[in-house]
């Protein structure tokens, strides 16, 4: 005998999903993070960004000591020294005092006029130096966005499980309660009721595991961000993700395009340049330098007697003593170098090492990049067909599952039919949301090697 079961028409469903609605709108107003704001707001904040930004000032202040080398030194000095002296007479038994103090003082400059060209070469060094430690931030500020997307996108997947979850357990508890009419009846015994509560908690417990996900990806990125009061802390979800049928070009042009974009690579290039000028400083100790110096100076002594034009002793103040006591001399010091224990030849073996090491790794990164490029650019393609195929497996398990329904409200299909059908639709559903939203991550990373910042707006 076939029976009917009155299940309320999804009417429910959908006023609970319209309250939820509007309660959102309501809620709009919060202050929600976009994507892109996470992004600007963590590149600001973010501790490491800032460690390496302290790596970045001591370059500017090497740089400067490099260019400062060009000026002329200038030092002063001033020495007073007290000396007591006491002498014992053997004679007379006595002892007699001959303290005095003496004192100089002295101004002397210098600047070097030749180096070996050391002193050009360091400051294009440093130069380079500078440039390659502000591309290590750039670097560091992509994989940080990476990381962040990456966050982002996920906590939308588990956004969208979360709400699948809840209309999915909301039609199994409408279902348990017309299953506790029918057992009521007594058309249907206990049994049949507890195969509806059991299904009510694995949808639960399915529930439960996705708001559990949402709430760890939420932290990760609250921690990516470096905020210290997570209250309230909600991301914006965008009005559309990028289009899902997005045309890619091909490998060779999205490796063209991040071999002129991205910051790693010119920065090895730098280091590169700043190797062959550092080799070219050392080669700098071959040649003389040449040196030019003034010195300009007096001194005063408590000893010295000024006698007057009758031959007899007089003050002789200290002032007077400095004017008459001026000694100065200028001069050019040329070092020629002979031997120095092969300290150059040495030093010119390492920086030749060093030049090689730098291409070998500009090399290694070029070829890092495209391993990186071509990897991307199979992913999209991959993750699109698997998005695909779980796109029509999600459409046929969403005709399968309304038709089980129809047989269940018939009474013409068992519950442990129904339920494997609903199962199947529930993962298939969960996959098509997973498999989506990692063919827009996928996307992304590709969309980032062609130079197109971080956005769902692209």
């Amino acid at each position: 005998m076939k029976y009917q079961i009155n299940i309320k028409p999804v009417k429910n469903v959908l006023l609970i999903l319209i309250g939820l609605f509007f309660l959102q709108v309501c809620n709009g107003q919060k202050d929600k993070w976009s994507l892109e704001r996470c992004i600007s707001y963590a590149k600001e904040n973010n501790l490491q960004i800032k460690q390496l930004s302290y790596d970045a000032e001591i370059a500017e202040t090497n740089l400067n000591t490099a260019k400062n080398a060009y000026l002329p030194k200038l030092n002063a000095g001033i020495d007073e020294r007290y000396h007591i002296d006491r002498t014992s007479n053997a004679y007379s038994g006595g002892s007699s005092n001959n303290n005095r103090h003496n004192g100089n003082v002295s101004v002397n400059a210098g600047i070097d006029i030749f180096q070996g060209l050391q002193r050009r070469n360091n400051v294009k060094a440093k130069i380079f130096s500078l440039k390659a430690v502000l591309l290590d931030i750039e670097e560091a500020k992509n994989n940080l966005s990476l990381n962040i997307t990456s966050i982002f996108l996920d906590l939308l997947f588990y956004d969208e499980l979360i709400k699948s979850y809840t209309v999915q357990l909301i039609e199994t508890k409408e279902k348990v309660s017309m299953a506790k009419e029918i057992v009521g009846s007594g058309v249907k015994t206990d049994s049949y009721l507890y195969d509806f509560l059991a299904q009510e908690a694995q949808d639960s417990v399915n529930l439960v595991m996705a708001k559990n996900d949402y709430q760890t990806s939420l932290i990760d990125l609250i921690q990516l961000l470096d905020i210290r009061e997570p209250a309230g802390f909600e991301i914006m979800k965008p009005d559309n993700l990028s289009s899902l049928n997005a045309s890619i070009s091909s490998v060779d042009e999205y490796y063209d395009i991040a071999l002129k974009t991205l910051p790693q690579l010119r920065s090895s290039q730098f280091r590169k340049e700043r190797a062959k000028l550092n080799k070219k400083y050392i080669e700098g100790n071959k040649y003389p330098s040449l040196s030019f110096e003034t010195y300009l100076g007096s001194n005063y002594s408590s000893n010295s007697t000024l006698f007057n034009s009758m031959g007899e002793p007089a003050d002789y103040p200290y002032f007077n003593q400095l004017d008459d006591n001026i000694n100065m001399y200028f001069g050019l010091n040329l070092r020629i170098p002979i031997f120095n224990r092969f300290t150059v030849r040495n030093s010119l073996s390492i920086a030749k090492i060093d030049i090689s090491k730098s291409e070998n790794n500009h090399e290694i990164i070029k070829q890092q990049i495209f391993k990186e490029v071509q990897k991307a650019y199979y992913d999209v393609i991959s993750a699109r067909e698997k998005m695909k195929s779980m796109k029509v497996l999600k459409d046929a398990m969403d005709v399968s599952y309304n038709h089980a329904n129809e047989k269940l409200r018939a009474g013409v299909i068992s519950i442990y039919d129904f339920n494997t059908v609903m199962t199947r639709y529930s993962n298939a559903t969960s996959d098509y949301l997973q498999s989506k939203y990692e063919y827009v991550f996928k996307l992304k990373i590709l969309d980032f090697y062609a130079g197109i910042p971080l956005s769902f707006d692209n």
